[in-house]
């Protein structure tokens, strides 16, 4: 499992965050097993200016308008890029991590998020790369949970029907 940092204030106003990643425990070059979750960096009740989840930021005269652009593994040719790739866009200025989240589990349906690119990874889906922008400007989309929520919003529905094998 790749490495993540989550970070999070409660609604008592506690602040903290967690590592959570799977990290072997070596001796003598060897796997012996792997660190628990309580092992991992963590906090809670910090104090001070706030918490950064990421390395620190080149502070250079290009870091405020850096450029991203989500290059796709099928973009080998010139036209391949421009059919599969995304951007070049503005990096929001406060965070460049792909994936965005503000969980309310007070209110669930008030979670917002984004997923850039998009929501899907065919480039003939209108969600191709419908997030890039709004990821660009550091905005955020619904993130609904509840049935009600999720039917009133329901742009389209897949059934996958499975055929038995013979």
């Amino acid at each position: 499992m790749p490495a993540r940092r989550v970070v999070y204030l409660d609604t008592d106003g506690n602040v903290g965050f967690q590592d959570a990643a799977l990290i072997p425990i070596r001796r003598a070059g060897e796997w012996t097993g792997w660190r628990t979750i309580d092992d991992l960096p963590h906090a809670f009740n910090l104090r001070g200016d706030g918490v950064a989840a990421a390395d620190p930021r080149h502070d250079g005269p290009s870091a405020a308008s850096a450029e991203a652009t989500f290059a796709h593994p099928l973009a080998i040719t010139a036209a391949r890029r421009q059919r599969f790739n995304i951007g070049p866009l503005s990096r929001p200025a406060d965070d460049d991590s792909p994936v965005r989240a503000l969980l309310d589990s007070k209110d669930w349906d008030r979670s917002r998020a984004v997923n850039a690119p998009g929501q899907s990874g065919s480039p003939a889906s209108p969600h191709f790369s419908d997030l890039a922008k709004l990821w660009s400007s550091g905005d955020l989309v619904p993130l609904l949970f509840s049935d009600a929520a999720v039917q009133a919003n329901t742009e389209s529905t897949l059934t996958l029907v499975s055929t038995p094998r013979r």
